[in-house]
């Protein structure tokens, strides 16, 4: 790519170099560049990826271009058996542990009740974005990532994978285990990827399926934020950290 800047950024143990249109961006990865750049093909937003957003209206800038790389970067790890994933993901007692749910559900809401309700027992590896890694030994690991969403939430260390939290709004409080086959389809939806190849498809859906094989998942209908993130600690957590 001509008049780009190139860096070279580690996500999970892996090391990618990205060619940034803007110089600006890079200061969105600070905490993740490594050194020099590589001469590995570099992962950048392609020309159909600007037409697409100034066809919606948006003029190409630094933090689109940071917020577009995401689905890019996590293309490029699906060969390195990573993947980035849109949940908040908190450390508690030496594991970390994933809440997913769409955008405005109430994520973010969810981790500061928890917060409040039990200081010092939650610590944020990565309020949006982290990356997951299927490790052959040691199962799945959660890293951080520049992508800590709108608050910036981050600071604590990767951690092996407890297990996730399908996050929805309901009119009850309630938890429950859910299946692989149950939890397919919210846990495939937030796999972070551009899916414009059938080889990323596929790269995708064999990740997913990993990662519904080593990991346990929950259902969590949220009503009432205070009391939902209390029996969210009472029948997850806890239970958990006593096994």
């Amino acid at each position: 790519m001509q008049d780009s800047t190139l860096i070279q950024i580690s996500l999970g143990g892996v090391s990618l170099c990205c060619a940034l249109r803007f110089p600006e961006t890079a200061a969105s990865f600070l905490d993740f560049i490594t050194g020099h750049p590589s001469a590995d093909p570099p992962v950048s937003l392609s020309d159909a990826d600007w037409r697409f957003w100034e066809a919606q209206g948006q003029r190409p800038n630094p933090y689109l271009e940071y917020t577009t790389l995401t689905g890019n970067c996590s293309d490029a790890l699906l060969a390195h058996d990573r993947c980035i994933f849109h949940a908040a993901a908190l450390r508690f007692r030496g594991r970390a542990w994933l809440i997913c749910a769409s955008s405005g559900v109430g994520k973010t809401t969810q981790l500061l009740t928890l917060q409040k309700l039990y200081p010092g027992e939650f610590s944020v590896i990565c309020g949006d974005r982290p990356v997951l890694a299927l490790e052959e030994e040691q199962g799945v690991f959660v890293y951080p990532s520049p992508w800590n969403g709108k608050e910036g939430f981050c600071g604590a260390e990767a951690a092996p994978l407890g297990g996730i939290i399908c996050l929805v709004r309901s009119d009850e409080n309630r938890v429950e285990s859910i299946s692989p086959r149950q939890a397919v389809i919210p846990v495939f939806l937030s796999l972070i990827s551009d899916m414009e190849t059938e080889a990323v498809i596929k790269s995708a859906a064999r990740f997913a399926d990993s990662l519904l094989n080593r990991v346990p998942v929950w259902l969590m209908r949220s009503r009432d934020i205070e009391p939902s993130a209390s029996l969210l600690y009472e029948t997850v957590f806890k239970e958990a950290a006593s096994v």
